[in-house]
């Protein structure tokens, strides 16, 4: 009886310190302050976006002693081939995801009260938006261009939906992955803010513009043309760049009209390890007109060629993938475009 007492009470304390935290920071966000600031951590979900589709495109270019110096997953990377060592791109994606399903799952047990709503709302808006930029931006690398005819057999992405990473998924097709984008952008509006406090938070016209990406993507033109109309309708100021001094390296500042929402891909990928490594295509450079100032604001000399310095962080990350409201008027353009063919 002894021995059995004796072996409770170890079992007891044993299971007490198992559940204690070593380290704050492995504590569970309980309170809507602590899963806002989760979500707030800008590094991750604004900065760590995919990357991997930039260092396959062709408007930037590498060097040849530049190239010679990269890392050979880079170079794979960058040439079309496939690696297999550790992709840092694809772990920020599923990274930021797991904030997102966790920042829902925790909001999920708060009860919203007249002094909480607001503050609610924006986490439960945001957390969703966060999931659907992740799994489109990831869409958009490793999945094939959207055909509504083999859609359902194409692979898509995993979908994980819960924060649980034990929890096993297999992939899903293009069209269920797409249908989860359209699904979590169209649960979050009603509760995001038309302007929020900062454009490095998610809004309503953010997800309204995101939504016409989406289906500007997928070849649906009319829902692409609705969503442009609706983002556009919330927010529709331009920025002259006759009031710019263009000539200088960083004539952009992070919270310029234009940004809807501010978000920037991973300095994991082959392009953007260094804005100086590499080179702006010469045909991309030579299809400005001499006059237009976008040619002087967006690249700068440096032998051999022109570097990038448009960015709209107002920093030199040498990519972003802002919510621009320029990509949602070239949205409603091209679905118009399409619609009249």
């Amino acid at each position: 009886m002894i021995n059995i007492s004796t072996t409770s009470f170890f079992i007891s304390s044993c299971n007490k310190i198992l559940d204690e935290k070593p380290n704050l920071s492995l504590a569970e966000p309980n309170t809507l302050k602590d899963i806002q600031e989760m979500l707030d951590y800008a590094f991750l979900m604004n900065r760590s976006s995919s990357s991997g589709g930039e260092g396959a495109t062709d408007n930037l270019y590498f060097p040849d002693e530049i190239l010679e110096q990269k890392k050979d997953d880079q170079i794979l990377a960058y040439t079309w081939r496939p690696f297999y060592s550790t992709n840092g791109d694809w772990d920020f994606i599923y990274k930021t995801i797991y904030v997102a399903n966790l920042a829902l799952e925790e909001v999920s047990k708060i009860k919203v009260k007249s002094d909480n709503h607001d503050g609610w709302n924006n986490i439960y808006g945001s957390a969703l938006f966060y999931r659907a930029v992740s799994y489109l931006g990831g869409i958009f690398t490793y999945c094939k261009g959207f055909d509504s005819s083999t859609a359902s057999s194409e692979l898509g992405m995993p979908l994980r939906l819960v924060s649980d990473f034990n929890f096993h998924v297999d992939r899903s097709s293009l069209k269920e992955s797409y249908d989860q984008v359209i699904k979590d952008l169209l649960q979050a509006i009603p509760y995001l803010p038309i302007t929020p406090i900062s454009n490095f938070r998610p809004s309503r016209v953010a997800a309204y513009g995101l939504l016409a990406r989406t289906y500007l993507s997928m070849r649906d033109y009319n829902k692409c043309l609705i969503y442009s109309d609706s983002c556009l309708t919330l927010k529709n100021d331009l920025l002259d760049y006759n009031t710019l001094d263009v000539s200088q390296l960083m004539q952009f500042t992070y919270d310029n009209p234009e940004i809807i929402f501010n978000l920037g891909i991973g300095t994991f990928g082959p392009i953007t390890s260094a804005v100086t490594d590499t080179r702006v295509d010469t045909t991309l450079y030579s299809s400005y007109e001499k006059n237009d100032l976008r040619k002087v604001a967006f690249f700068y000399p440096f032998d051999p060629g022109y570097i990038f310095k448009g960015s709209y962080s107002g920093d030199f990350q040498i990519i972003l993938r802002e919510l621009q409201l320029t990509k949602y008027i070239l949205c409603a353009q091209n679905a118009y475009q399409e619609l009249e063919k």
